[in-house]
């Protein structure tokens, strides 16, 4: 073989060495690559389950609360003036815009709060709530295994309920809020979990008299549209208060 003959095998034969280092060095960086994402797929899975292991211990500490609301039980008015009287409405009392548009016309809803746990969960009320017929309280303790009855107030102008109305009317579906009742419990402990338990209210308690342009109503029992739902509890997880840790 000549001279020259052996130059182009050489150089063959280095481009195939050089070739074979490339592959090799782009393997290992395919395999460096997979090794990092599987290890950091194997960290995800371990902080999932970490969570998930600190939210169920903190579950066990959570308010087995069960709570309904009904239909407002009653309504009530307030008269403008210097000395306000509160009077019980009857259905076939009539009001008069604009005369009677500033009038408070008050309802009152009835709420059940039972404690499926083992220990006595203290709430706190947004509004005065009260119990048994007693005077309206804003901290309650609901004991185990018992349930507590009481009642909160929604109270609005004339012209707010007529405004509620008139908007179920012009959409068909849905209503503005008329407001809402929470009740809420925070967990004693640094590690602990908070729990939020909302009521909105929805609809209107009144109804325009037939035939009678600018006249309204109370609504009859059995057509009310104000109704009271009870939310999904909203639980928030502490790792640790004092550090503002979170789970989310």
């Amino acid at each position: 073989m000549e001279l020259n003959e052996w130059s182009v095998v050489a150089t063959i034969g280095a481009a195939i060495g050089t070739t074979a280092s490339a592959v090799v060095v782009a393997f290992q960086a395919v395999y460096t690559k997979r090794s990092a994402q599987s290890a950091e797929a194997a960290v995800a899975v371990a902080q999932d389950t970490l969570r998930e292991a600190q939210i169920a211990r903190l579950d066990a500490r959570a308010p087995q609360l069960i709570i309904s609301a009904s239909r407002y039980v009653m309504t009530d008015v307030t008269m403008p003036g210097p000395n306000l009287k509160e009077t019980t409405v009857e259905d076939n009392t009539i009001f008069r815009l604009p005369r009677d548009e500033s009038i408070r016309l008050r309802v009152l809803v009835d709420v059940e709060i039972r404690n499926d746990g083992q220990v006595p969960i203290e709430l706190k009320a947004s509004s005065g709530f009260r119990v048994g017929g007693l005077h309206r309280v804003h901290v309650l303790i609901v004991e185990p295994n018992q349930v507590t009855k009481g009642e909160y107030k929604i109270e609005y102008a004339l012209s707010h309920w007529i405004g509620a109305h008139k908007y179920q009317d012009k959409d068909g579906e849905g209503t503005p809020t008329a407001g809402q009742f929470v009740l809420s419990y925070r967990g004693p402990n640094d590690s602990d979990v908070d729990a939020v338990y909302t009521i909105k209210n929805s609809g209107s308690i009144v109804e325009p008299v037939p035939d009678q342009e600018g006249s309204w109503r109370i609504t009859g029992i059995f057509d009310r549209e104000l109704t009271s739902t009870v939310m999904p509890a909203v639980f928030t997880y502490h790792r640790s208060r004092t550090r503002g840790d979170v789970i989310l």
